[in-house]
């Protein structure tokens, strides 16, 4: 079974994303800002993906991903954000995600980003 971290300080985006991975087979651990995901990031074992908001209060996604790729270059990072603009595009990749969707949510793209990824 995959292991993803999510990472949303919205409590219900963070349900909502869980519970849908979850549905769909997936093991989930949760953080709650950039902190924490650091954190759970270091202390949990095979974390084979990490869905990444971006716009959190004190580490955003752009700053998760720098940190976690400073040790790990290899495991996928997903951005879950609302902003999609070319320059916030932009610094999805350079911060050193994979990929990007965008909210709302939309559960088959979703699913269908994280099934690409972890091949």
């Amino acid at each position: 079974m995959k292991k993803i971290l999510v990472v949303d300080d919205n409590e219900m985006n963070l349900e909502i994303s869980s519970s849908i991975l979850e549905e769909n087979g997936y093991l989930v651990v949760e953080a709650k800002d950039g902190y924490e995901a650091i954190n759970k990031y270091n202390n949990e074992d095979n974390i084979n993906l990490v869905l990444l908001d971006i716009l959190m209060p004190g580490l955003s996604g752009y700053d998760v991903a720098k940190t976690i790729r400073k040790i790990d270059k290899i495991t996928p990072i997903l951005a879950f954000t609302a902003n999609s603009s070319l320059a916030d595009r932009q610094m999805i990749f350079e911060s050193g995600m994979n990929d990007c969707v965008y909210k709302p949510i939309k559960v088959d793209i979703l699913l269908n980003k994280i099934k690409e990824l972890l091949k």
